[in-house]
């Protein structure tokens, strides 16, 4: 089933709106895929922020947004493990990562290489994004209902998990529960469809607060600074350790944003180019690895939910950019 993009309205009210809608997904959404990289989750969120806006303004698919994505981070994860890096070389390291995916793609996008993605089984993603998912599902079991389980990998903290109901926080539980049936019950009408993320983190954070139910906090997970995110160096000397594995990050975030052109077409009629995708994707990357992002690429989920939310021009991103930063702070 595809996007459609073909906005009913125009002008700058539907990019701030959508931008709004996107942003505020992308706080848990990227802080939570942060975690499979076993990296601060503020970069997660980070990555929603210089690295959207540039790539948002320079890729061939006008409504594309290249962010985070799960795929990405567990490939980042499992490049920064292999290559042997230690807690002192982080945070650098992972920006380097990222540094090193935005040249791969800048270069890749020069030389006009976009339909190497076609060369990339379909089977083969969509068993990746499929497992990916899963190790997410798993990853959240503690934050779902407030019980930490132990184990020596996924599946031994899952069988603890399930071992030890009886020490799950009841509201917790209750708050998860009722924000995914709200969620699904927005989704289905639709006048509201595309305000469904607004609302249910809006009320939900409203109703938390003011009957004062006891759970977890944003700020329980990672240390949120006020503030646009700082310039930092990646550790260039590190290249030539992360380099072989920064290039199959690289070629999991392109392949993960090829089908976006074909499921949102551009609204001016123009024709996407993959190439110039890949120019626009890299130099996204290039700029956030300055501003403590992760590895980011085309996502069709965060597209998904800007058009539907009424995006309608390459500045969509914009707001969405912005807003991570702003409302992070207070989100719960």
């Amino acid at each position: 089933m595809t996007t459609e993009a073909k906005p009913k309205s125009s002008g700058f009210v539907p990019n701030i709106i959508s931008g709004l809608a996107a942003g505020l997904f992308s706080i848990p959404e990227g802080m939570a895929y942060a975690q499979l990289a076993n990296v601060n989750p503020i970069y997660g969120m980070y990555s929603g922020i210089v690295a959207t806006i540039v790539a948002s303004l320079s890729t061939g698919t006008i409504l594309m947004m290249s962010t985070l994505t799960s795929a990405i981070a567990l490939a980042t994860g499992s490049v920064l493990d292999k290559a042997g890096i230690q807690s002192s070389q982080l945070p650098q390291a992972l920006f380097t990562v990222t540094f090193l995916v935005g040249a791969i793609m800048f270069v890749l996008g020069i030389a006009r290489l976009g339909s190497i993605v076609n060369f990339v089984s379909n089977a083969v993603m969509t068993g990746f994004v499929a497992g990916t998912a899963l190790l997410i599902i798993l990853g959240q079991e503690h934050h779902l209902t407030g019980y930490d389980p132990v184990g020596a990998n996924y599946f031994d903290k899952t069988i603890n998990w399930l071992r030890n109901i009886s020490q799950w926080e009841v509201a917790t539980v209750a708050v998860s529960v009722a924000v995914i049936i709200f969620m699904v019950l927005l989704k289905r009408i639709r006048p509201l469809e595309k305000f469904a993320a607004i609302i249910v983190l809006v009320v939900a954070s409203i109703i938390v607060n003011v009957f004062h139910i006891q759970t977890a906090l944003v700020s329980s997970i990672a240390t949120i600074p006020n503030g646009l995110p700082h310039f930092m160096l990646p550790n260039f000397t590190l290249i030539p350790q992360l380099a072989l594995g920064s290039i199959s990050v690289a070629l999991v975030a392109l392949a993960q944003g090829a089908g976006i052109s074909t499921a949102v077409p551009n609204p001016d009629g123009s024709k996407s180019s993959q190439s110039r995708d890949f120019l626009g994707e890299g130099l996204g990357n290039l700029a956030g690895s300055f501003f403590q992002s992760m590895g980011t690429g085309g996502s069709l989920s965060r597209t998904g939910i800007s058009v539907g939310a009424g995006a309608n021009s390459r500045w969509g991103a914009l707001p969405s950019g912005t807003n991570t930063r702003r409302v992070s702070p207070s989100v719960s």
